[in-house]
């Protein structure tokens, strides 16, 4: 069945025409700060409209059925996106970290963590093969508090910039030429999301934890001090990294199927 699905991230917007799971067209843009710009770029949606009459959307925030709730990388806090999508006849909205959990509900994954760890840190929680939602907030770890400020604002792709003076993608190219600072910065980032990683386990104590997102390109220079801060408090999960960069794209198209 053909879709349009959208994925409106905290760093790109995806919108795309997908046949039974497969990508047919993809547009690509990057994610502008202000609302009307980004109006602008979801309204390319609409040549789609005499194709098909299903679209899918993913948002990094959450939605209510009528107004998005919270979405702190994204502009539309408090915007009824369901009115604005409305040329479409059936509609579905939902964060982009539930969307992205429907890849593994339909492999019959019971109990387990996705963990979106990208421009922000987003977290969809599978409980008995279905995403608890609590009252309509659940999942949103990257937001537990700490001392000062949240996890998002400590490890949360968006944090690199204000903690070590670059992006993460320029970090990361810079580990990659052997620069000991830049390596140094990623494990040190490693031993944190090593520190999350326990506080979820304890919350959680999930089967299995999955972890997608940009920030996973560093993996490698963060593997080891993510272990090493597992095994000071002896915990032992295996984390399962996710390599697929439409990720959130392809969970979303069977959003309206569950």
């Amino acid at each position: 069945m053909r879709k349009v699905v959208v994925d409106i991230g905290g760093t790109k917007t995806l919108i795309s025409l997908m046949d039974d799971g497969r990508i047919v067209r993809l547009m690509k843009y990057t994610t502008p700060r202000e609302r009307d710009e980004l109006l602008r770029i979801l309204s390319d949606s609409f040549q789609y409209t005499d194709v098909t009459d299903r679209l899918n959307v993913a948002i990094a925030g959450r939605y209510d059925g009528n107004r998005v709730l919270i979405s702190p990388n994204i502009p539309l806090s408090g915007f009824r996106l369901g009115r604005f999508f409305s040329p479409f006849g059936r509609v579905s909205i939902e964060n982009d970290t539930v969307c992205a959990a429907h890849n593994l509900l339909r492999k019959n994954v019971k109990n387990s963590l996705l963990i979106n760890w990208g421009t922000g840190i987003g977290g969809a929680i599978i409980i008995d093969g279905k995403v608890y939602r609590g009252s309509g907030m659940a999942g949103e770890i990257g937001h537990l508090r700490l001392i000062e400020g949240d996890w998002e604002d400590r490890i949360g792709g968006k944090a690199f910039k204000k903690r070590f003076g670059m992006e993460g993608e320029i970090l990361q190219k810079n580990a990659l030429m052997g620069d000991r600072k830049a390596i140094e910065a990623l494990e040190r980032v490693g031993s944190e999301f090593g520190e999350f990683i326990v506080s979820m386990v304890y919350l959680l104590d999930p089967e299995n934890i999955y972890i997608y997102g940009g920030v996973i390109k560093s993996w490698n220079f963060m593997r080891k001090s993510i272990k090493n801060k597992m095994d000071e408090f002896s915990i032992k999960k295996r984390l399962i990294v996710v390599r697929d960069r439409y990720f959130t794209l392809r969970g979303c198209y069977y959003l309206d199927e569950f």
